[in-house]
């Protein structure tokens, strides 16, 4: 992963992130995360969501009620979404 120091500096991590349009982003967010507020989670998504107006498929914003972690419904969701938008995963279905 590259991490540039001070790129957010001049852009939150939501903006960040949101650079990334039209590509696929799921964001999994953990709701009881003691490091992180809802309420900064609901304003970053609202940001990506804005970021992704063109695009909304491509952009999931999912909350969990869970502390921080990646459990295994979070896994399960990732690992599906992944999936779906493999290219390949009409035909590997058939």
């Amino acid at each position: 992963m590259l991490f540039p120091p001070g790129l957010t500096r001049p852009a939150g991590w939501p903006r960040v992130v949101a650079c990334r349009a039209p590509a696929p982003l799921p964001v999994l967010q953990a709701l009881d995360d003691p490091l992180f507020p809802a309420e900064g989670m609901r304003r970053a998504h609202a940001q990506i969501s804005e970021a992704y107006r063109d695009a909304p498929e491509a952009y999931a914003g999912l909350f969990f009620s869970a502390p921080r972690c990646f459990d295994v419904p979070m896994q399960e969701t990732a690992f599906a979404r992944l999936v779906a938008r493999r290219p390949d995963s009409a035909t590997a279905s058939s």
